[in-house]
């Protein structure tokens, strides 16, 4: 069975961008193609006829699990809010800024379940 090249999540974007905090949120739109190059998308209808080079997240394994994971909710025919985020990359114990990525990760959850 084939699958897409390109999935949207269905977390509430627009709500999530709003969440003000230590670190930008950015909802990035940037992908790759065979056919186009790199090139911002606004919908996936954009990219019907092409092959994926790189999604908008880049290259790590949290994109592969979550792609798996938006086609079985799809194959499935669930249907509930999906998608992930990534979060500052850490250098030992810093119960400070691990604290702040904590409130801000927080702060998103309760504005996407509003």
């Amino acid at each position: 069975m084939g699958a897409p090249d390109f999935l949207d999540f269905s977390l509430p974007a627009a709500a999530i961008s709003a969440v003000a905090g230590r670190w930008p949120i950015r909802d990035n739109r940037r992908v790759t193609t065979l056919e186009r190059g790199s090139f911002t998308v606004q919908t996936l209808k954009e990219l019907a006829h092409d092959t994926a080079v790189r999604g908008s997240s880049g290259g790590f394994l949290s994109n592969e699990i979550t792609y798996r994971s938006l086609l079985l909710q799809q194959r499935l025919g669930a249907e509930f809010p999906l998608g992930h985020l990534h979060t500052p990359a850490l250098k030992g114990y810093d119960a400070e800024l691990e604290g702040d990525i904590v409130g801000q990760v927080r702060r998103i959850i309760a504005a996407a379940l509003s």
